[in-house]
């Protein structure tokens, strides 16, 4: 017969894992995002600016096992704006789902203003050690 050792602290483990609230731990990290955007969001000079800027949402939903944090605006502008238009937007005219400026490529356009994908993509590090962190913490208390 086979003799497991340290199963009595693999369950604890498992048990203090099921007790974290990961929805709290993924609305900190979702809003740090949305924090990072809102801070790369150009505002017009304009009045009236600043309208896509403050529309930068987050929603955190669980689906089963996994749990999803979203960070996202409602202005049909905003892939223009994180893309550009133009020869002077981005390479591809396959910027995005759904989103294909192949028809002003003959066009001068507008140059891309990324916030949404640099507020991930720069942080990733960060995100990662901090629900780590977060995740270490919860389990001590």
């Amino acid at each position: 017969m086979s003799r497991i050792e340290g199963m009595k602290d693999l369950r604890e483990s498992m048990d203090k894992i099921s007790d974290v609230d990961l929805t709290n731990i993924m609305k900190k990290w979702t809003e740090y995002v949305r924090g990072e955007a809102v801070d790369l969001c150009p505002v017009s000079p304009l009045p009236g600016g600043g309208q896509l800027r403050q529309s930068i949402m987050t929603d955190v939903t669980g689906h089963g096992s996994s749990i999803e944090g979203i960070v996202y605006t409602n202005k049909e502008y905003a892939p223009y704006v994180e893309f550009g238009t133009g020869r002077r937007g981005a390479a591809s005219t396959d910027v995005a789902p759904g989103i294909n400026l192949e028809y002003s490529q003959d066009i001068n356009g507008q140059a891309a203003q990324p916030f949404m994908y640099p507020a991930l993509n720069n942080n990733q590090t960060r995100i990662l050690r901090g629900i780590t962190q977060d995740l270490q913490k919860a389990m001590r208390d």
